[in-house]
């Protein structure tokens, strides 16, 4: 399943060279890179702080024929803390996703393999979970096809 080479390529290459040196509030109130993680956020554990966060999801797939390229859909899920009593927590995570969008669009074809399609949306959590702010942006991608079986693909 190729997808999941493509979550793979955005948490381990695209994403940290995107926000290389960005850096957002920690639940200590520190400035600290974000953390990227593939399909679930890691249990909670009290020494171990996931936001900021973007969680790549794969969400779907789908091949319509022999003659076509295979579709996923994947979503990236940020979340950010702030204190901030004004309640604008929100801007930081759109901040994230649009740093992502510019990304992805400038570029379209990523490891030469996947090229990013339309439609793309976003969203915000409208819930009141102040001081965590969550937002998510819904992707499509053309994914290459394997032609042949390589039991190497995936290791």
């Amino acid at each position: 399943m190729v997808p999941i080479l493509l979550q793979k390529h955005l948490v381990d290459e695209v994403l940290p060279k995107i926000f290389e040196g960005t850096k957002f509030l920690n639940t200590d109130n520190e400035k600290v890179n974000i953390n990227f993680y593939k399909q679930y956020l890691p249990k909670k554990k009290k020494d171990i702080d996931i936001f900021p966060f973007v969680n790549v999801i794969l969400l779907d797939g789908e091949e319509q024929s022999k003659d076509t390229a295979n579709t996923a859909h994947i979503l990236f899920m940020v979340g950010v803390y702030d204190e901030d009593e004004n309640n604008q927590g929100y801007q930081d995570s759109i901040i994230i996703l649009n740093k992502i969008y510019q990304h992805l669009r400038e570029k379209e074809l990523f490891d030469s393999k996947y090229v990013i399609d339309y439609p793309v949306k976003w969203m915000t959590n409208d819930d009141v979970t102040y001081p965590y702010f969550y937002s998510a942006l819904e992707t499509n991608w053309e994914v290459a096809k394997v032609l042949q079986t390589n039991e190497n693909l995936y290791s």
